[in-house]
């Protein structure tokens, strides 16, 4: 009003504003956009991609709250964003993510339960 820019909450048009407000306001999201991008590169600098799994992998899955690798199952299925359906043993079948599956190995998984000894057989 009368030459004089209102303060209010009223919006008002890009052009109303003076050159200079408009530079050092392209220079802050600039510079903001450049923490931005630091902060992402010193993130990802130690990430590491998961293998993926296909459908009829055996796998180990983490109990939630015991945080112990115990359950085991094959992998039934593939969904969006790093998730996979697993069968367990049970019966049940859960949805999980990538981070809380790992492969199954047979050979250094299972140990032996009985020792031989001599021509009997103790169980542990």
């Amino acid at each position: 009003i009368f030459g004089r820019t209102l303060r209010s909450r009223v919006p008002a048009h890009h052009t109303v504003y003076d050159t200079s407000w408009i530079k050092l306001s392209d220079d802050i999201d600039a510079k903001r956009a450049a923490i931005r991008q630091k902060a992402v590169d010193y993130y990802n600098s130690s990430a590491r991609d998961l293998k993926k799994f296909e459908v009829g992998d055996r796998v180990r899955v983490q109990n939630k709250t015991m945080k112990r690798w115990n359950h085991l199952g094959v992998i039934v299925s593939i969904g969006a964003r790093r998730k996979y359906r697993i069968k367990l043993e049970s019966g049940w079948t859960w949805w999980r993510n990538r981070r809380f599956i790992r492969r199954f190995h047979e050979e250094v998984d299972t140990k032996p339960d009985q020792i031989v000894d001599g021509e009997n057989e103790r169980e542990f």
